[in-house]
């Protein structure tokens, strides 16, 4: 159960589809495990699930040990295998609310906060006259945004139908031949390693079935000291928008964000709460291996005290 959680977020239904156990036999574990310090919970209303405790040194080294030795777990690869079907399951529930979204819903963006209230900061944290990809664009309406201060542009959704409404608007606003419009996963990016100078994640994470994975896919398509932009929904109880909006999670904790992207390799991160609080903008850093030596020597120093 440690080893499958410390691959990202599940709740307590999906841990008894992946590891076929009862609810009772799972609740036991995951106390033991909330107990231990090893496993955090997190979540409001409706929406609860556990985690990696990343805050925690001996919980992420302890990972990376069980990560070398895995091979000797009962079962695991089944396991696995259960638990990449948990996740296909969820993106294709995603992908198919947002191709639905595409000609019944035209613009469900009036749901989130209006990004004109944070936008100017959120453009301030990327480099000018660079190359920004941004992932998941939707229908490309942050894309003309973007398009002030970067040359080039790079827009990657897993919905040909907002995609194909992306195209109009790029050719609408005569952007064509500076936008490159993609069909793909945030999790396996359809770009090369080191091809863009900036990053930009604007409310799609929490659409994302492994956040985590598209944090990794962004430090790999960065340059060198690339920087990467996440505009995120902060934590909340609304379960209406698992309806609305085709959420997967209930926002974000700038201490879940950070965390997640400090084990993605990022560095210099800085989070702040724009836009009477409901948003979290998080700008970072690409870390490089003199940036890993100084971190692993970080934890291995705390976890030694």
């Amino acid at each position: 159960m440690f080893c499958v959680l410390s691959r990202g977020p599940l709740n307590v239904s999906e841990i008894c589809r992946v590891l076929g156990l009862r609810q009772s036999n799972v609740s036991h574990h995951l106390r033991k495990l909330l107990d231990a310090g090893l496993v955090e919970r997190r979540g409001r209303s409706g929406w609860v699930y556990y985690e990696l405790d990343r805050s925690e040194p001996f919980a992420v080294e302890l990972s990376e040990l069980v990560s070398r030795w895995a091979e000797r777990i009962p079962c695991l690869s089944s396991d696995m295998a259960a638990l990449s079907l948990c996740h296909e399951r969820r993106s294709a529930r995603s992908r198919e609310f947002f191709d639905r979204s595409a000609v019944e819903q035209p613009d469900i963006s009036g749901l989130l906060p209006d990004p004109a209230g944070y936008l100017d900061e959120m453009l301030a944290m990327l480099p000018v006259d660079g190359t920004v990809a941004e992932l998941g664009c939707g229908a490309g309406r942050l894309l003309l945004e973007l398009a002030h201060t970067s040359r080039r542009l790079i827009g990657v959704d897993q919905s040909e139908g907002m995609l194909s409404r992306a195209r109009q608007l790029v050719a609408l606003e005569d952007l064509a031949g500076r936008a490159d419009l993609r069909l793909g996963r945030v999790e396996h990016l359809p770009m090369a390693d080191g091809s863009v100078d900036a990053v930009v994640a604007h409310m799609v994470l929490h659409h994302v079935p492994e956040p985590i994975r598209a944090l990794r896919e962004a430090w790999r398509v960065l340059g060198p000291a690339g920087r990467l932009v996440v505009a995120e929904l902060t934590a909340h109880g609304n379960v209406a928008y698992r309806e609305t909006q085709g959420d997967l999670w209930p926002g974000f904790e700038p201490a879940q964000l950070e965390g997640w992207l400090g084990s993605s390799g990022f560095v210099d991160i800085n989070s702040i709460a724009v836009a009477s609080g409901a948003v979290l903008l998080v700008s970072s850093r690409k870390g490089g291996k003199e940036d890993r030596l100084v971190r692993d020597g970080d934890r291995k120093a705390g976890s030694g005290a």
